[in-house]
């Protein structure tokens, strides 16, 4: 079927360089009948195309709900190699309704943590993850209320480090709402985590919203670009310590704010107070902080990449740095 070539289409990437066509289709058809993602009759690869020099190829499946459980099968290992799995590029997401693995889709069968987290109601957000943090970290926390069927830790695309929230799905919804209780209002260091089921809004072209709210325990990333904008990663106890030192990087900070918009105040803390290691850049108005954070974002303060991220107006207000 032409009209959904496209959507059954996959880009496999880190292929090992001596792969075959025919080795590449039978690890595919192999792990897809152990999963239970066969959910139409005949070998789910139609054809590989494959470039050894680039090391991907471009498989073809039979169906589309096979080529929803094969994106989601991202990480996987062949012959010792970790596969990328992608849409292409031609892929267009608005032509079709939202594109699901088959029912009986289980990637824990093949021993891994799916970093597709499907849209639904067993999709779990959890924020305000320190930033130093490993996936396997996260996910080893995760585990202690039951095995995970698939994880997402969102990170920003230009430094690759962690943006301080992630999405999940158990591998026995009834988990859910026990790991919630426990772990949403835990505090790890200077963070208070938010763990609650995703909400199923669209947001800002379909991004799902990243700053649910449950008993009093807000996000530490705000949803939507707000006037303020929070910079980790910068500066260091060392650099807060030295009353000299920190005037000049309030300095350095202040000038490459003001780079980008009318920049209301600065705010470094330092000492006892709450939000230190952090910096606070308020501007005028949000399209100003949007700048600033397009500019800044995975940029290099004294050799650190910066993480960069919006804060909530009212959370800023209260002190809940």
């Amino acid at each position: 079927d032409q009209a959904t070539r496209h959507a059954r289409r996959l880009y496999v990437g880190n292929l090992p360089s001596d792969s075959t066509e025919a080795e590449v289709a039978g690890f595919f058809n192999e792990v897809m009948e152990k999963s239970n993602a066969v959910d139409v009759p005949g070998e789910p690869v139609l054809s590989v195309y494959l470039n050894l020099d680039k090391r991907f190829a471009f498989i073809e499946l039979r169906s589309m709900q096979q080529a929803a459980a094969a994106l989601a099968m991202d990480g996987i290992l062949f012959r010792h190699m970790s596969l990328r799995m992608r849409r292409p590029n031609d892929f267009n997401p608005a032509a079709l309704p939202p594109i699901h693995p088959p029912k009986e889709f289980n990637p824990a069968a093949l021993g891994m943590v799916s970093t597709q987290v499907p849209d639904g109601p067993n999709k779990v957000f959890i924020g305000g993850i320190p930033y130093h943090l490993t996936e396997d970290q996260i996910k080893e926390l995760l585990q202690s209320y039951g095995p995970l069927s698939a994880f997402n830790l969102i990170k920003d695309a230009n430094s690759g480090l962690s943006k301080g929230y992630a999405f999940f799905e158990y591998a026995d919804p009834s988990t859910i709402d026990n790991a919630c209780v426990n772990l949403n209002g835990m505090v790890l260091g200077d963070k208070t985590l938010t763990v609650r089921r995703a909400s199923h809004k669209a947001h800002g072209g379909g991004m799902m919203d990243p700053n649910p709210q449950m008993g009093g325990n807000p996000a530490p990333l705000a949803a939507a670009p707000t006037p303020i904008v929070e910079l980790c990663n910068m500066v260091g106890e060392d650099d807060l310590a030295d009353d000299e030192e920190y005037a000049d990087i309030f300095q350095d900070v202040k000038e490459e704010g003001e780079k980008y918009g009318k920049l209301v105040s600065v705010n470094i803390p330092r000492g006892d107070a709450r939000g230190k290691g952090k910096v606070f850049l308020m501007y005028e108005g949000p399209d100003d902080a949007l700048k600033a954070l397009a500019a800044m974002s995975g940029r290099k303060f004294g050799g650190k990449p910066v993480v960069a991220s919006f804060f909530d107006v009212e959370r800023y207000h209260r002190g809940e740095l």
